[in-house]
């Protein structure tokens, strides 16, 4: 039996969910067995009951449900992380729990669940880990900030010629480019995507089709770059090996979501 010396986090999130979700569950309604219909967050809650009670797969189907309305927020996304993993489906498990990290990115407990994902597939390098994607909503509000200092005080400099004006406006300039790189950093990084590898054992081709030879295999759970897509394959890379290569689409899933509650 594999020995873990960091114990997993199978905590539960049960934390006050968002205004947005609460508006919106009253309006997402779901048949029951019994043909009561269930709002999101009634489902929210009775996947958390099925998960205590230590029924995965029914967890598990509640909590899609939710998803299958265009809703998600960390905290389903790091129970349903914890029910693939607790059933062995490590892949999924580290989809969601990047897909929670994606909505909250400074959450402990996520990147300690993800940590050992990683250190069980021999993933050393933390990739798609970026300073600029982690803080991009506080870089792009204080260079917002900054664009409006940069012209208030160019604006004040056109009817006043005060020496601290002068001073002023050379300094704020400096710090508007010095945001101006910071948002294109930012920018440049949330464009980047990324996979996570759901299949065991995935064979890389060298091409996009099955008689293009195999270059290199990805274990099950390995996050890799998505380059490209041709019709029913992706191109992806690993980085810190150095390879690139083909891949059946149904083998990878894109890590970013659109929807959010």
């Amino acid at each position: 039996m594999e020995k873990i010396t960091n114990p997993f986090r199978f905590i539960i999130r049960k934390r006050a969910l968002a205004v947005s979700f609460l508006l919106l569950s009253g309006l997402c309604l779901i048949p029951s067995a019994d043909g009561k219909q269930l709002s999101a967050k009634e489902l929210f809650q009775e996947g958390n009951k099925s998960y205590e009670a230590g029924n995965m797969a029914e967890a598990q189907n509640l909590y899609n449900k939710i998803i299958r309305q265009g809703l998600g927020n960390a905290h389903l996304y790091f129970n349903l992380g914890n029910t693939y993993y607790r059933t062995g489906q490590i892949g999924l498990a580290r989809l969601w729990y990047e897909r929670a990290l994606t909505e909250s990115p400074h959450d402990n407990d996520i990147r300690h669940n993800l940590d050992i994902v990683r250190s069980r597939i021999g993933e050393k390098q933390n990739i798609g880990k970026n300073w600029f994607r982690e803080n991009a909503s506080l870089i792009l509000w204080t260079a917002a900030a900054v664009n409006f200092v940069f012209f208030t005080i160019l604006v004040m400099s056109l009817y006043d010629q005060k020496e601290w004006l002068w001073w002023a406006r050379w300094l704020s300039g400096i710090v508007f480019l010095a945001g101006l790189f910071f948002t294109a950093m930012t920018v440049s990084a949330s464009r980047q995507i990324y996979g996570i590898i759901i299949d065991q054992r995935v064979e890389v081709r060298t091409g996009p089709g099955m008689e293009n030879r195999v270059g290199f295999i990805v274990p099950e759970g390995q996050k890799v770059v998505v380059f490209n897509t041709l019709s029913s394959w992706k191109q992806i890379g690993v980085p810190e090996k150095g390879l690139k290569g083909w891949v059946q689409n149904k083998t990878v899933k894109q890590v970013s979501v659109m929807s959010n509650w």
